[in-house]
């Protein structure tokens, strides 16, 4: 298996990437110096024709400028023809020569990057300004505006390659800026408010400011959201008095103290602690809902417009149903009555949980749209969940010689912190508002031990479902070179069907047969690692 192009289902796609190149700037968020990667615009065209091929020279410096013919990219919106320039003396240069001489379509990859400083000036152009911005645009399908766009960036071939064969593409070495691995999970980028696996989109006031950091936020950094999702579950459990009005809204009064210690949820004078711990960890866990529902957008494809309208409230629902998981977890594994998320247990359950969802029970757009769906998802990321805290515990008891065999009534080592003391139905434990009862029901009610899986080496649909998706690309006889995709997905030692849990694979065989040719680019990405291991 070659190194590929990851080709777009559709004929055209239009999206925000980021360059590769990283600078080192001031946070806009707290002024702290971190590592940033600017914006670019990235349009694929899986076919069009050269309709000009014109060599430049300039001061003593040759380019090549490419015209395109708009009329036979074949998705019928474009009227006018479009181009961009390519380093002479390059393999890219010789392909776009030939696919005009011969009029043959070709697979293009066009990109427009920011420059160091406006044509024709010495005004330098911050790093994060969205690309939109310089554009002259609003959005991805925007008309630009040609002025600004050639005043403030330039415009290059990134990519060619065959429009037929999509093993069969060549990037330019010297004038590609993003990242093209990266590039199947930003063609949903409409505005720069999505970033690649490993970094975030930084953010001024709750909103994407152009460009994207892996650094990672200080507890302290909050927003609205945070400060009202922490209140209403402090408002549920009796701790904070409910608001006057606004729904059920926190009212956020004007600072009377200073902000309590992290474990603490509340300050001195009755309100929410808003870098505490508590607001932390709905953080930690809003965060990994987005990554999970976005993850869920980009394999849909065009499909998944109408799953984006239920984005907002989702998330909420997936962050609260994620945080009952960790509160499930760490009650069955450390034999607790009441969860305690201001303990440090909590956060390690939270992370075995969120550990099983990114790599064993992938969540797809069936959890979405089905709550039944969703609630045989969140008693098998429990399940799982449960048995690797444990083993965890376990190698770490045999590390450190203590023979829990010995000490059955052993209570753990650290105790729940105390909380205010509640009475009547302020007693029991409370979940935040829109949480599934019927989820927090079936969470409770565990087994004491997982149940055993079907795998999808004993399910005749699942093998029949693989076969189909190994014959789509061409593989039906190379079935041993799809392991490391299995591997990288499932989890396991060998990539054999008999280690992955059927209904998880049937869920994500069927996502990866919406668009074949993009299962293909991550199979071979997966193959040429696990070779170059």
């Amino acid at each position: 298996m070659g190194s590929i192009a990851l080709r777009p289902s559709g004929t055209v796609a239009r999206f925000v990437a980021y360059d590769r190149r990283i600078e080192r700037i001031g946070n806009p968020e707290d002024g702290t110096a971190i590592q940033v990667r600017a914006e670019t615009f990235v349009e694929e065209y899986v076919s069009i024709k050269v309709c000009k091929y014109t060599e430049k020279s300039s001061n003593g410096f040759d380019t090549i400028y490419v015209t395109f013919d708009a009329a036979s990219a074949g998705n019928g919106k474009m009227e006018y023809d479009f181009g961009a320039s390519t380093e002479p003396g390059t393999e890219v240069a010789a392909r776009l020569k030939t696919a005009f001489e011969t009029r043959t379509p070709v697979y293009v990859a066009v990109e427009t990057c920011r420059r160091k400083t406006q044509e024709g000036t010495k005004t330098s152009i911050n790093v994060l300004t969205p690309i939109h911005t310089l554009r002259g645009a609003t959005d991805v399908d925007a008309k630009a505006d040609p002025q600004a766009t050639k005043a403030n960036c330039i415009k290059v071939v990134a990519a060619v390659g065959s429009a037929d064969d999509p093993a069969d593409t060549v990037y330019a070495a010297k004038d590609l800026r993003s990242e093209p691995t990266e590039w199947v999970q930003l063609r949903g980028n409409r505005r720069g408010d999505l970033a690649p696996e490993g970094w975030r989109c930084l953010m001024r006031d709750g909103h994407p400011v152009g460009g994207i950091t892996n650094h990672v936020p200080a507890h302290s950094t909050d927003t609205a959201e945070i400060v009202q999702a922490v209140g209403s579950l402090l408002e549920s459990a009796g701790v904070i008095p409910a608001a006057a009005s606004g729904g059920g809204s926190v009212t956020v009064r004007r600072a009377r103290a200073s902000e309590a210690r992290p474990w603490e949820p509340q300050n001195s004078d009755g309100r929410v602690n808003p870098g505490g711990w508590l607001a932390a960890k709905y953080r930690e866990a809003h965060q990994e809902a987005i990554s999970l529902f976005d993850a869920v957008i980009i394999a849909a494809g065009d499909d998944g417009a109408t799953l984006a309208d239920v984005q907002a409230q989702h998330i909420w629902e997936l962050t609260d149903l994620l945080l009952l998981i960790a509160d499930n977890i760490q009650t069955r594994v450390l034999g607790l009555e009441q969860p305690d998320r201001a303990a440090g247990s909590h956060r390690e359950a939270l992370q075995w949980a969120i550990q099983t969802a990114r790599t064993r029970h992938h969540y797809t757009s069936e959890h979405i749209t089905s709550q039944e769906a969703r609630l045989v998802w969140a008693r098998a990321v429990w399940a799982r969940g449960v048995e690797n805290y444990s083993a965890a515990l376990q190698r770490i008891n045999e590390y450190l010689g203590i023979d829990t065999k010995s000490r059955p009534d052993a209570a753990p080592a650290r105790q729940p912190s105390q909380q205010p003391e509640r009475s009547g139905a302020a007693a029991r434990h409370h979940q935040p508002p829109g949480v599934d009862q019927k989820a927090v029901a079936a969470l409770r009610n565990q087994p004491s031990a997982p149940r055993q899986a079907i795998t999808a080496g004993n399910d005749e649909t699942a093998i029949r479902m693989w076969n189909d998706l190994a014959d789509a690309i061409g593989m039906a006889g190379h079935m041993d070179d799809l392991r490391p995709v299995l591997i990288d997905t499932f989890g396991g030692r060998t990539g054999e069907l008999g280690e992955i849990d059927a209904v998880a694979f049937k869920r994500q065989v069927a996502t990866w047969r919406k668009d074949p040719g993009a299962f293909f680019a991550i199979a071979e990405k997966a193959f040429n690692m696990a070779k170059a291991s």
